[in-house]
């Protein structure tokens, strides 16, 4: 559930990031509304498992586009490159990645990522 600030807290109170986070921004395409609701369910069980079992896996998240019902974009963002890189050798990630890879190979889902360090010019 959403929750507000309080009234008297302002942008300028919140402290200034102290890490250079590792993010990864993934475009997904899919093929049709089925294929992106199937999709949903298995980003779903990935992005729960890492919730719960990956303290470093600072967000985890699926935006859907507000234009284009076939668009989506994958947001992870991890404390460093190697929490990233530990993040892609659990099981789980394991498993849900050779999923995507046939989503992939049958056309069914398009990726198009790249990864970055946060700037902390910015705010999260």
């Amino acid at each position: 559930m959403y929750s507000r600030r309080s009234s008297t807290q302002t942008r300028a109170d919140r402290e200034k990031p102290t890490i250079a986070s590792f993010i990864l921004i993934v475009h997904v395409t899919f093929s049709s509304k089925k294929v992106k609701e199937d999709f949903k369910v298995l980003y779903a069980e990935e992005a729960e498992f890492c919730r719960k079992s990956e303290a470093n896996t600072l967000s985890y998240e699926l935006a859907l586009s507000d234009r284009d019902e076939l668009a989506g974009v994958i947001i992870e963002r991890f404390r460093s490159k190697d929490d990233y890189l530990s993040h892609k050798e659990s099981s789980v990630f394991k498993r849900y990645r050779e999923k995507l890879k046939k989503l992939e190979e049958s056309g069914d889902v398009k990726l198009n990522g790249q990864s970055y360090y946060q700037s902390n010019l910015g705010y999260f």
